[in-house]
């Protein structure tokens, strides 16, 4: 059997029909290593697009950020469908997609990272960066009066 196989699979995260080549190449645990026609790898599942924006939203949003926007979401009644940028959540039904950007405020003002799509999103979510010094008995003290909240 050729070492080269050729075949047509589809992403089961976007639905395209993507070329899928192996070349004979295994990863050190064994796995196989797959080309697409522009000699990108992927597994199989994912394509080699939608294996990027995965790991580029993984590296974007922690754990503990995407717990925040699934809470805020949640309180406004979206259901996270996919926790992408933008995420596709669902709300009475209708599915959309909502574009995330990090944001900081210098005074009265407000500054995101990147400009807002164009596109007709009727929501934005903004996440909010501060940092603030506390000393351990301050901690303490919010510990006690429960108006500390520790993510686990």
């Amino acid at each position: 059997m050729s070492a080269t196989k050729s075949q047509v699979r589809r992403c089961v995260y976007c639905g395209d029909l993507v070329g899928w080549h192996w070349q004979g190449q295994r990863l050190k645990d064994g796995s196989k290593i797959y080309l697409d026609a522009q000699g990108r790898r992927w597994a199989g599942r994912r394509c080699a697009s939608c294996e990027k924006k995965r790991v580029q939203t993984a590296i974007r949003f922690n754990r503990f950020d995407r717990e925040l926007l699934t809470r805020e979401l949640a309180a406004r009644g979206y259901r996270v469908k996919k926790f992408a940028n933008p995420i596709v959540a669902e709300t009475a039904g209708k599915t959309c997609h909502i574009p995330v950007r990090k944001a900081c405020t210098d005074g009265r003002a407000i500054t995101i990272e990147e400009p807002l799509p164009d596109d007709s999103a009727e929501s934005c979510v903004l996440l909010f960066s501060s940092s603030r010094v506390f000393s351990r008995q301050q901690i303490q003290q919010m510990a006690a009066a429960k108006t500390l909240q520790i993510f686990a």
